[in-house]
C-alpha cells in the first residue's frame, strides 16, 4: 500500500510503482491517499519505492523498502562422519527464488559446497 496525499485521481489511469529497478505487477488506485500494488518477489534491503502517476507527477516514499532475510529452520542430516560425503538439505524460508536470479552459496564447515541448487523458497 502507498498511503500519502495527491495520489492523482479517477482520470489518471496510467500508474506505475517501482521498488528497486523493478515494476509492482499490479498497480490499483483507490483513492487520493491510497495506491495498492503487488510487489515483485526479490531480495534484499533498503529500496526506494517510486511512484509514478502520467501527467501528474512522480512520489518517492520516506521508507526504505526491504524482504525478509533468509530463515534456516533445519539441515538434513545434520551431522555427518569425518569422511563421509552427503547432499545437503537446507530447508526455511525466503531463500528467494531461480525466477528471480537468487544466487544461494551454502558453506559447510567453513568450505564453500561445489554445488548449490534452489529448489524453492522454502
Amino acid at each position: 500500500r502507498f498511503h500519502g496525499e495527491n495520489l492523482g485521481d479517477r482520470k489518471h489511469k496510467k500508474i506505475t510503482v517501482t521498488v528497486g529497478h523493478r515494476d509492482c505487477t499490479y498497480v490499483r488506485w483507490v483513492s487520493s491517499e491510497l495506491v495498492k500494488c503487488i510487489i515483485p518477489p526479490g531480495l534484499g534491503s533498503n529500496f526506494t519505492v517510486t511512484m509514478n502517476i502520467k501527467h501528474w507527477g512522480v512520489a518517492i516514499a520516506p521508507q526504505k523498502f526491504s524482504y525478509n532475510d533468509p530463515i534456516i529452520k533445519r539441515l538434513d542430516p545434520s551431522t555427518l562422519e569425518v569422511n563421509q560425503e552427503a547432499v545437503l538439505m537446507v530447508k526455511g524460508n525466503n531463500f528467494g527464488s531461480p525466477a528471480i536470479g537468487g544466487g544461494v552459496k551454502i558453506w559447510y564447515n567453513g568450505e564453500l559446497c561445489p554445488k548449490t541448487k534452489l529448489i524453492s523458497d522454502n
